[in-house]
């Protein structure tokens, strides 16, 4: 006897659409639960290498010298009119007091702050120096290098540059970066840091930026993503209908 029965009959065409939809984001949705995974798991300030880093101790008030400050900031200012001054920053540059004096459009600028003289932009060999202190001791630094432009999706993007970039010969292949302009380190990056962006990258599916959570293939890989799940729901209630009504047909 054939039984026919409408759950059985929507059961083939719920089964067709959950099959090629999971063939075609199973392997996004794996990256995603992987990569959430792996988020949810890791020590953020691992990631970001806080764990290496050895804060330089604050600038204290004697350090500074108030004819020094109002020379650094008339310095600054020459060029303009009104001055456009943003804020100031005591800063340690090394055994250095360091006076930094932001002002309108970017422009970044260190005077001494017990002269008010102004200072050059960090070379190599104080960018070096800089990272040595800051990293943990006994790591060795293999080479270092001056970026001046980045390519999308490089692992210092969204820093100030230029930047010098301090590779060090260390587990992890650790890269301490240091702005040129300001004297400081803005970003440590590691393997695991590399790992964590591979991962983000494979989340957001910005391949060029890693960013970009609007872009469209995202848009179009999360509603279908969606449409999965709700065909597995879906054919999951519809197959426990079925197996009801077949038992019913046979008077279990």
């Amino acid at each position: 006897m054939r039984l026919a029965f409408g759950p059985g009959r929507a059961l083939p065409g719920i089964r067709r659409v959950h099959r090629w939809l999971a063939l075609a984001v199973g392997v996004q949705l794996l990256a995603w639960v992987v990569g959430g995974a792996y988020f949810s798991l890791t020590d953020i300030d691992w990631i970001h290498g806080d764990h290496w880093l050895r804060r330089p101790p604050p600038v204290e008030a004697g350090e500074i010298d108030p004819q020094a400050v109002a020379l650094a900031v008339e310095n600054a200012c020459r060029r303009h009119s009104p001055c456009p001054l943003k804020r100031l920053d005591f800063v340690r540059l090394g055994e250095v007091a360091v006076i930094r004096v932001h002002v309108a459009g970017g422009d970044v600028r260190m005077f001494s702050a017990g002269s008010g003289t102004a200072l050059p932009a960090l070379g190599r060999d104080q960018a070096v120096a800089l990272a040595v202190r800051a990293f943990i001791p006994g790591a060795s630094v293999a080479r270092a290098e001056l970026l001046t432009r980045l390519p999308p999706g490089h692992e210092y993007r969204g820093h100030p540059l230029p930047a010098w970039a301090v590779h060090f010969d260390y587990p992890g292949h650790p890269v301490v970066y240091v702005a040129q302009r300001l004297g400081e380190v803005t970003a440590v990056r590691h393997d695991g840091w590399r790992l964590f962006d591979f991962l983000w990258m494979l989340h957001t599916l910005d391949f060029p930026g890693r960013d970009d959570i609007n872009n469209r293939l995202l848009r179009v890989m999360a509603p279908m993503a969606l449409l999965t799940v709700l065909s597995g729901y879906g054919l999951y209630l519809v197959s426990r209908r079925r197996r009801r009504a077949v038992r019913r047909s046979l008077g279990e």
